[in-house]
């Protein structure tokens, strides 16, 4: 997984956790991403999803948090 839409779109979701918190949020930070992810399959919601949106809903992680960590993975 290459994380290339997070990466090209940073700006738009740093420092805007409650938006990414919410499912439309989520599915533009998180699913975006993901291989898996189609716009017909949008109402699936895989573990990571509800982890990462938990994590930020409860503020115990950032959306900068994360994309450092990806970019450092690179």
């Amino acid at each position: 997984m290459s994380f290339e839409y997070l990466i090209n779109n940073k700006s738009e979701f740093i420092g805007k956790e409650k938006y990414c918190a919410t499912k439309d949020g989520a599915i533009e930070f998180i699913c975006k991403n993901c291989d898996f992810y189609g716009e017909e399959k949008e109402k699936l919601e895989c573990a990571a999803f509800k982890m990462l949106r938990i994590l930020l809903e409860k503020e115990v992680i950032s959306t900068e948090e994360i994309i450092n960590a990806i970019e450092k993975g690179k």
